[in-house]
C-alpha cells in the first residue's frame, strides 16, 4: 500500500513539474556567452549605426574609446578556453583587433565602401566568437 501511494504521488509531481515546466527538469542550456563578448557584441552594433551614418569621427571615436577596452580582453578570454575552441576561434581572435584598425583606417580616409566591407568582416568575427559558447 505505501509503495503504490509513493508511486502515485511521484506521479502526481511529475505530472505537476511537467505540466508547469520546471527548469530542472529541461535540458541544460548552453554556455553563456561572456560578457566582454556580448559586451563587444553590442558595440559593433552601435558602430555600424556610425557607419551607416558616415558619421567619420564617432567612428574613429568609438574604436579607440569602448572597443578599446574591451578588445584588450579578448586576449584574456581567448587564452581561458580550452585548446581546441582556442584554435578554432583563433583567427577570429586575431581578426578582431586588425578589422578594428582597418575601420580606423577607413574611417580616416573617408572610405565609405572599405568602411562598409570591414564592418561586415568584424561583425563576422564576433558572432562567429559567440557562437563557440
Amino acid at each position: 500500500m505505501l509503495t503504490q501511494l509513493r508511486r502515485l504521488a511521484i506521479a502526481a509531481l511529475l505530472a505537476v513539474a511537467l505540466y508547469m515546466g520546471l527548469p530542472s527538469l529541461q535540458p541544460p542550456a548552453s554556455a553563456e556567452v561572456p560578457p566582454p563578448i556580448a559586451q563587444l557584441q553590442e558595440q559593433v552594433d552601435t558602430l555600424q549605426g556610425y557607419v551607416n551614418k558616415q558619421e567619420w569621427l564617432e567612428v574613429r571615436s568609438y574604436i579607440h574609446g569602448p572597443m578599446g577596452l574591451v578588445r584588450r580582453q579578448l586576449f584574456s578570454i581567448s587564452q581561458d578556453l580550452p585548446k581546441a575552441k582556442r584554435a578554432q576561434l583563433k583567427d577570429d581572435f586575431k581578426a578582431v583587433p586588425e578589422l578594428l584598425d582597418a575601420m580606423d583606417a577607413a574611417a580616416e580616409t573617408y572610405s565609405s565602401d572599405r568602411l562598409s566591407q570591414t564592418q561586415k568582416k568584424l561583425e563576422a568575427a564576433v558572432d562567429n566568437i559567440a557562437s563557440a559558447f
